[in-house]
């Protein structure tokens, strides 16, 4: 039997990325071509918003690693219909936030060991 996977929602302001080309495209060539997209659109947020997203990079990278398919990671705005949702009903501040299966919630500064029991 399989165990079932584990969601962890990072709840906060996380910047949106807008892609020239389509999902199902497998290269980005505008990058090719020398135009970092992603780093302009990075340069237009406030620098929390970057420290944000830095700390969610990261934390997703360490636990994609520490525990594969396992875990289910998502990334919710916290200006999404569910973010807000997610902040009133937890209380969330607007730094980033670690919903985990809807119920145990932790701030994503909290130690790792406290996130992966």
């Amino acid at each position: 039997m399989q165990a079932r996977q584990v969601k962890v929602e990072f709840v906060g302001l996380l910047p949106t990325f807008f892609n020239m080309c389509a999902p199902c495209c497998t290269m980005d060539y505008v990058k090719r071509c020398g135009i970092d997209h992603e780093a302009e659109q990075l340069g237009e947020y406030p620098p929390e918003v970057i420290e944000t997203q830095g700390k969610a990079a990261e934390l997703y990278a360490r636990l994609m690693r520490d525990f594969g398919e396992r875990v289910l990671p998502i990334a919710v705005g916290l200006t999404s219909p569910r973010g807000l949702w997610l902040s009133l009903r937890h209380r969330l501040s607007r730094d980033l936030n670690l919903v985990i299966n809807g119920h145990r919630v932790l701030n994503g500064d909290a130690d790792y060991k406290s996130l992966s029991r």
